[in-house]
């Protein structure tokens, strides 16, 4: 299960500041040098600036409810170890990716999803998709946020990739 969709941050923000269930929680994931201490951050903006600065290919997991995580230990071919924050070892997150600006007037597409068959997972999929569907409009196979749409709309490019030739920039 997965919804690609291109929302700046507001975008996110406004779609999910009407939630009715358990707070959400965001916890960054990827590779580190050491163990996590586990902090979870309770919106996602706070989640984004937590590091020096944002990584623009910065990934989330996002729950809900008393959900801690968890980190495996990966060996390293040239030794030591670095630990691993990933849906693999937290089956009951879902993966988010935001929307990011990559170069000049260019605004990558974002990703939510998970494969777990946790009914958890599902159920919060759910209900974020449906959430993104009501405040969002569908253009092509993507859920645009208003600002997103504010900016196809003057001249950004919404694709896929920066490599992608313009003709498969999507448009209205």
């Amino acid at each position: 299960m997965r919804v690609d969709f291109f929302a700046t941050l507001k975008d996110f923000v406004e779609a999910v500041a009407e939630w009715r269930g358990a707070p959400l929680k965001f916890s960054i994931s990827g590779m580190f040098s050491a163990p996590p201490s586990g902090e979870c951050f309770y919106n996602v903006e706070q989640a984004a600036t937590s590091g020096a600065g944002v990584d623009p290919d910065m990934t989330f997991l996002v729950g809900e409810g008393p959900i801690a995580i968890s980190a495996r230990k990966v060996a390293q071919r040239n030794g030591g170890a670095l630990y691993c924050v990933d849906q693999l070892e937290n089956p009951e997150w879902l993966s988010l990716r935001l929307s990011r600006v990559a170069g000049q007037r260019l605004l990558l597409p974002g990703l939510l999803g998970s494969d777990s068959d946790c009914e958890s997972v599902k159920s919060l999929f759910t209900r974020l998709r449906s959430s993104f569907k009501r405040k969002w409009e569908r253009i092509g196979g993507y859920l645009v946020g208003a600002e997103a749409a504010y900016l196809l709309d003057h001249g950004w490019r919404l694709t896929s990739t920066p490599k992608a030739s313009s003709s498969y920039d999507l448009r209205r």
